[in-house]
């Protein structure tokens, strides 16, 4: 299982967007990818549902916005991912 870290929290719109999908389209089936943005990337989350991918938000010990993805049908992975994310605090509610 491979994690690719993506972090674009210094990025302007909409390289952000652009470089998450791109590497999106080449994540292997075992692999996700640890996204990590200054704000929550709301556009993003339509993209994830429409191509069936598992995604968890939450916020990281600098306080940025950190969202670990996966395709949906990687069940060991959506497993690593709980284990990832089980002690940090959920992305604050809009």
């Amino acid at each position: 299982m491979e994690c690719i870290e993506l972090d674009v929290s210094e990025l302007e719109a909409p390289e952000p967007l652009v470089l998450a999908m791109d590497e999106l389209k080449r994540l292997p089936q075992q692999s996700y990818l640890h996204l990590i943005h200054r704000m929550k990337p709301c556009r993003l989350y339509d993209y994830l549902a429409n191509n069936n991918f598992y995604v968890q938000t939450r916020q990281g010990e600098s306080g940025l916005c950190e969202l670990f993805i996966c395709p949906d049908s990687a069940d060991l992975v959506k497993t690593h991912i709980g284990q990832l994310v089980k002690n940090m605090q959920q992305w604050p509610a809009e």
